[in-house]
């Protein structure tokens, strides 16, 4: 029988400000922008992170102990914060006047500190949790960012994810990230998967990748999609190893069109308006004569229609707003004088006569009835 292991108990130290570091392999930064000088990191976390937010609260009530940051050794007895750079942003900006003109707002810093002056808050010091390496740190920043209550954005999280299968090299399993994230291996497959195919895009096909970095989480739902994953060639039964570089070079101007469709282009509109509409994209991708019309016309309603999906949906829709009226009217002369289902029923009365428009048949036959 195994001997259950105890927990290492982190007993939280104080430390100077000025001996703590921002983090260089921060993962919510871009990767062009690690390994730069501590100055050009409070640089970006100012102009990203919005750390004026927390100087605001550590002015008017000082430095919470009960959140200590999270930190690993670094040379010159100086510490890593690998766990709290948005509110090292703050604490550096409020006590170090040198600084503030690294910020878009140095009065707003100047101001805050005198406020903190006044509160007679001393944050010189602050509390930390000590790790010896990030190795230590995996499974804590893995759930508390991916599945947990302080959840990175979604490409923040898929450089983590990418970050910790690279540490495991060719024994990574998805099954093993998703139990060290608390995230189902599928979700890990899918942002892995976008993550390199976002890599392949930006560094080898030299796409334009700006509207994929800002919606980055459309990729991520294109992938459960098996039309879009085919018209790629995409297989992702493989092993994170093998998915490396998931599109192979014969289906670069697949993965560059899609990529098209679905952010745009520099000199075309995407042709996604909505990512509901990414079942649409699949139906059209999978049907060549839609296909072709859609690279033609760039209008993706249009392409829906000619793989019969749009009459599909429309008859889901009435189907599911009749048996909704059906049900609504065991009940609806109960509340003829409601105001809130007056409301209601006049939405509906518009909506049912807009659609009725198109059917004048039908609107003689429910004229002649009334």
């Amino acid at each position: 029988m195994k001997t259950a292991l105890k927990a290492e108990r982190k007993t939280p130290e104080w430390v100077k400000v000025s001996q703590l570091l921002f983090d260089t392999e921060n993962h919510r930064l871009p990767k062009s922008e690690k390994k730069t000088t501590q100055e050009s990191l409070l640089r970006i976390m100012d102009r990203t992170f919005n750390p004026e937010v927390i100087g605001r609260s550590i002015a008017d009530n000082g430095f919470f102990a009960e959140d200590p940051m999270v930190v690993i050794p670094a040379p010159d007895d100086k510490y890593t914060v690998v766990e709290g750079n948005r509110r090292l942003a703050a604490l550096k900006l409020l006590l170090e006047p040198e600084l503030r003109p690294l910020s878009r707002e140095p009065e707003l810093w100047k101001s805050l500190a005198e406020r903190l002056k006044k509160n007679h808050f001393d944050i010189s010091e602050v509390p930390v949790v000590k790790h010896k390496n990030r190795d230590e740190l995996r499974t804590f920043l893995g759930f508390r960012h991916i599945a947990g209550i302080l959840k990175w954005d979604p490409l923040s999280k898929a450089r983590f994810i990418n970050f910790l299968i690279e540490q495991d090299g060719t024994q990574a399993e998805f099954a093993d990230i998703a139990r060290e994230t608390g995230a189902g291996p599928n979700t890990i497959r899918d942002y892995y998967i976008a993550y390199r195919i976002y890599l392949q895009a930006k560094d080898h096909l030299e796409i334009d990748t700006r509207e994929f970095e800002k919606n980055f989480s459309i990729m991520v739902r294109a992938l459960s999609d098996k039309r879009i994953n085919d018209f790629i060639h995409l297989d992702k039964k493989k092993s994170p190893f093998q998915l490396r570089n998931p599109i192979k070079t014969a289906s670069s101007d697949a993965l560059a069109e899609l990529i098209g469709f679905i952010y745009g282009t520099p000199e075309e509109r995407p042709v996604l308006n909505d990512s509901r509409q990414l079942a649409a994209l699949g139906a059209v991708l999978a049907d060549p004569v839609a296909l072709d019309n859609l690279r033609t016309n760039r209008n993706l309603d249009l392409g829906y229609a000619l793989t019969g999906g749009q009459i599909k949906t429309l008859l889901g829709n009435l189907s599911k707003a009749g048996y909704h009226l059906q049900e609504a009217l065991r009940s609806v002369h109960l509340y003829a004088k409601d105001p809130k289902a007056i409301d209601a029923v006049r939405r509906c009365a518009k909506n049912m006569w807009a659609i009725l428009r198109n059917y004048p048949q039908i609107m003689n036959e429910v004229t002649h009835e009334t």
